[in-house]
């Protein structure tokens, strides 16, 4: 039996997905200089979280909350690159950070972006959509119980434990080694575990 994999609800307002896009990336990137750079009513500028460490190039990022079964399309993550193209200071580290789900058409435009941009000596765009910031909540888990209402790494290890203990009895007589004498056993063995886990709202209570 494979461990139990998590999966996280994503956050149903844009600050909340800010929080958790700058706590996720502070954590992946190791700068811990990382802020907010702008809010809503301020202006886009193709960028949501900068570096404040002083050093250039800066890390950058932009976050595009969306609903999850919708994917991004290419000519919003151009858009928002073109934003950012025009920032003031010099960007070596761009992430676009969306709650929409992976699409063939926005990483072959990724990909067609970036070699064009390599060849320029332009900052390369990452594309993180939701199954990549899963992804890195199961990574980092200190963020992801911040953020989503989890039964905790710890507590996630114990359950695992104890049913993998469970399926070890129950499949320790010889009559339960035979799957087509034990049909249950054999299904029990196949894939993950999923827990479904909801985000955790946050808001404007959260203290920087």
């Amino acid at each position: 039996m494979g461990a139990i994999r998590l999966r996280h609800g994503a956050p149903a307002n844009h600050a909340d997905f800010e929080l958790l896009c700058l706590d996720l990336l502070r954590a992946d990137w190791n700068k811990p200089g990382l802020v907010l750079y702008s809010h809503s009513g301020e202006g886009q500028v193709g960028v949501d979280i900068i570096d404040l460490a002083g050093k250039e190039p800066i890390s950058a990022a932009q976050c595009k909350l969306h609903d999850q079964w919708k994917t991004i399309p290419p000519v919003e993550i151009k858009r928002e690159v073109e934003k950012a193209d025009r920032f003031s200071q010099k960007i070596g580290r761009y992430a676009i950070l969306t709650t929409a789900r992976a699409s063939k058409n926005a990483h072959d435009a990724v990909l067609e972006m970036n070699r064009r941009r390599g060849q320029d000596g332009l900052f390369l765009i990452e594309l993180m959509t939701w199954e990549a910031i899963e992804e890195l909540l199961d990574k980092h888990t200190s963020v992801r119980d911040l953020y989503c209402e989890t039964i905790g790494g710890r507590k996630v290890d114990e359950i695992d434990l104890k049913l993998a203990a469970i399926q070890k009895a129950v499949t320790s007589g010889p009559e339960n080694r035979d799957p087509a004498a034990n049909p249950d056993s054999a299904r029990a063995e196949e894939g993950f575990w999923v827990a479904v886990l909801p985000f955790k709202p946050i808001g404007m209570s959260r203290a920087e």
